[in-house]
C-alpha cells in the first residue's frame, strides 16, 4: 500500500494539476508533499514544464510572433537537416527526455540511497529552500560572469542579473515568467519576486493569483492572469494585463490601479497612474519564447555542423564517434577516422539506449545499467593521446564510472573513469612491472555539474612527461608522469569496463548518464584547442 508521501500520490497529484482537475484537498496535499522535497520540487518543475511545452507548441504556435532578438547568422547550405519538421521533432525530444528525467527522479524518492552510496550526487545542486526553475535561456548575457545560470538551475532566493537576452523562470506554484534582459529581478519565495529594472511578461494560473511583484514605487498583486511589465532605470514602470485583472499599490499601502483586460497603467517614479491601452506585442510571452527558442536551437546544432567538421578532418584524429549516425537496429556505432591504417574502429552499442543530445535533433547515448557500454576497437601504441567527450551526469554513486576503458588492465591499457565518491577526473595506466600509475584531479567535479551537459578532456604526453585534465575548456589539473610508457587503448569499452584478460567480470563501472560525442587524437591537443572544441560545441 502506498503510504502518504509515496512517489506514486506525488505523480498523480501533479498529473491532476496539469489537467486542472486538481481538487482544493489534493493541492493542500501537493503543497504539503513538495514543502522541503528537493527531488519532488525538481519533478513538479520538470512536469508542469513539460505540460506547459505542449501546450504552447500547438495550433496557437503559428499565430505568435517571433521577439527580434539578434542572432548570428548561418549560411544555408551549412544547414544539415530541413525546418519544416525540427520545431514536431523538438516536442518528441523534450517529451522523451522530460518524462524520462521525471520517472529518473520518482525512482531515486522512492528507493533513496545512503549517505555513503549517492556519491557527489548526495549534495543536491539546488539551494536549501528552492523556489523556481530556469527551463530555458537564449541569448543570455550576464553582468558577472560569476553569476551566470544555466538551464536548469534551480533558483531559490536570489537575485538574477540579466544583462541580455532571454530567461524562462518557472516557479514551484505554476508561474511562468519571460524575463528579459537588461534586468534586475529578484526571487523572493515561490509567491513573491521584486523586480528593480527590467521587462517580463507572466502567466499566474488561478491556483497561483495573489502572485506579488514589487517595485521601487510600490507592488504589483495579481488575482489569476497575465500580464507584462516593465521598471525602467528611473523606477517608473508599465503594467499591461492580457487576462483576468491586477492591482497595484502605491509604497503608502494605497491601491492606485485596478486594471481588466486591455488596459494598461504607466506609473511614474512618484507612483501616479497614467491610463494606457495594453500592448501584447511590447512583451516577449511563453509562445514567443517557445518558438525563438525551437529557431535558436537549429541555428546553434548546423553551427556547431559546420565548425565541428575542422575536428572531425584532423589529421591527428584516431576515432571520432558522434553518437547521432548510429545504426541503433544493428547496434553498430560507425567511427571516422584520419588514419587509414587504424580501420575496424566502428563500436558495438549494448544496453544503452539512444536519446537526445545537446540540441534538438542531435542524437546521444544514455547509460543507466550496469550492462550499459559501447564495445570499441582502437588499435596501436601511442607516445600522446587526447580524449574528449560531452557527457550530461545524472548521478554519481560512490564508486568508479567509465569514460574509456581497455580490456584487462596490463602494460599501457587506458582507464579514463570518474570517482562517484569525490568528483575526481582519474587516467589510470600500468608498465610490465605490474606498477599502477595514477593521475588524478581531486574534485573537479561537483554537485552542480549533474544534470548539466559538461565537457570533459585528458591529455597523455609521454614525449614532454605530463598528464592534464580539462573541465569545460579549462585545465583543472597538470601533472608530471609517474613513469614512461606508451598507451594503448586496443578493445576497450565507452561508458563501462567489462572483463580482464582471464575473463574475470570487473565490479560496476557503468556511467549514469548520458554522452555526446567521443573523440581520441593520436596526439596533444594544446589548452587552447580543447578551449575552441568547448566554446564551439557548448549549448549556449
Amino acid at each position: 500500500m502506498n503510504s502518504d508521501n509515496s512517489p506514486e500520490k506525488l505523480s498523480r497529484l501533479i498529473a491532476a494539476w496539469c489537467d486542472d482537475s486538481i481538487t482544493d484537498d489534493e493541492m493542500r496535499q501537493l503543497n504539503w508533499l513538495l514543502l522541503g522535497n528537493d527531488e519532488g520540487q525538481r519533478m513538479f518543475a520538470e512536469m508542469t514544464n513539460l505540460n506547459s511545452m505542449l501546450e504552447q507548441l500547438g495550433p496557437e504556435l503559428e499565430a505568435s510572433k517571433i521577439v527580434p532578438l539578434p542572432t548570428p547568422q548561418v549560411e544555408p547550405e551549412i544547414q544539415p537537416r530541413g525546418q519544416n519538421w525540427r520545431v514536431v521533432l523538438e516536442i518528441a525530444a523534450v517529451f522523451v527526455a522530460v518524462v524520462s528525467l521525471a520517472w529518473a527522479i520518482l525512482g531515486q524518492i522512492g528507493t533513496k540511497q545512503s549517505a555513503n552510496g549517492i556519491g557527489i550526487a548526495e549534495s543536491n545542486a539546488s539551494p536549501s529552500a528552492a523556489f523556481a526553475l530556469l527551463t530555458h535561456s537564449i541569448g543570455a548575457q550576464w553582468t558577472h560572469e560569476e553569476e551566470e545560470l544555466r538551464a536548469g538551475s534551480i533558483l531559490g532566493k536570489q537575485t538574477i542579473h540579466l544583462a541580455a537576452g532571454l530567461l524562462h523562470l518557472q516557479f514551484y506554484n505554476g508561474v511562468k515568467v519571460v524575463l528579459e534582459g537588461p534586468a534586475d529581478f529578484e526571487i523572493l519565495s515561490m509567491e513573491e519576486s521584486y523586480c528593480r529594472k527590467g521587462r517580463f511578461h507572466a502567466s499566474v494560473p488561478p491556483h497561483a493569483q495573489g502572485f506579488i511583484v514589487h517595485t521601487p514605487t510600490g507592488e504589483l498583486i495579481d488575482h489569476g492572469t497575465e500580464f507584462g511589465l516593465e521598471v525602467r532605470d528611473d523606477g517608473s514602470s508599465e503594467i499591461h494585463v492580457f487576462d483576468g485583472e491586477v492591482s497595484f499599490r502605491n509604497t503608502d499601502a494605497e491601491t492606485i490601479a485596478q486594471l481588466t483586460p486591455g488596459e494598461a497603467a504607466q506609473i511614474d517614479e512618484l507612483g501616479r497612474p497614467l491610463p494606457l491601452l495594453a500592448d501584447p506585442t511590447a512583451f516577449a510571452s511563453n509562445t514567443d519564447l517557445m518558438r525563438w527558442y525551437a529557431d535558436d536551437m537549429a541555428r546553434q546544432l548546423a553551427q556547431w555542423y559546420h565548425t565541428n567538421q575542422r575536428w572531425r578532418n584532423d589529421s591527428r584524429l584516431l576515432a571520432y564517434y558522434d553518437f547521432d549516425t548510429a545504426d541503433y537496429l544493428t547496434g553498430i556505432l560507425p567511427a571516422e577516422t584520419r588514419n587509414p591504417w587504424a580501420a575496424g574502429q566502428d563500436g558495438v552499442i549494448i544496453g544503452a539506449s539512444y536519446t537526445e543530445g545537446r540540441w534538438p535533433g542531435k542524437g546521444a547515448l544514455h547509460f543507466s545499467r550496469p550492462a550499459d557500454r559501447v564495445r570499441v576497437r582502437i588499435p596501436g601504441y601511442h607516445d600522446a593521446l587526447t580524449l574528449t567527450t560531452w557527457v550530461k551526469i545524472d548521478n554519481l554513486q560512490n564508486r568508479r564510472h567509465g569514460l574509456l576503458l581497455s580490456d584487462g588492465f596490463d602494460h599501457g591499457a587506458v582507464h579514463w573513469q570518474l570517482d562517484g565518491g569525490t568528483g575526481d577526473l582519474i587516467l589510470e595506466t600500468r608498465r610490465e612491472e605490474g606498477e599502477t600509475s595514477s593521475y588524478i584531479s581531486p574534485g573537479a567535479l561537483t554537485s552542480k555539474d549533474l544534470g548539466e551537459w559538461i565537457h570533459l578532456a585528458c591529455v597523455y604526453d609521454r614525449i614532454t612527461g605530463f598528464v592534464a585534465h580539462y573541465l569545460n575548456g579549462k585545465e583543472v589539473g597538470n601533472m608530471p608522469l609517474q613513469f614512461d610508457v606508451r598507451l594503448r587503448a586496443g578493445i576497450a569499452e565507452i561508458g563501462n569496463w567489462g572483463f580482464d584478460q582471464a575473463g574475470k567480470q570487473h565490479a560496476d563501472h557503468n556511467l549514469i548518464g548520458t554522452m555526446d560525442e567521443f573523440s581520441v587524437y593520436g596526439e596533444v591537443l594544446d589548452s587552447g584547442e580543447i578551449a575552441e572544441i568547448y566554446d564551439e560545441g557548448r549549448r549556449r
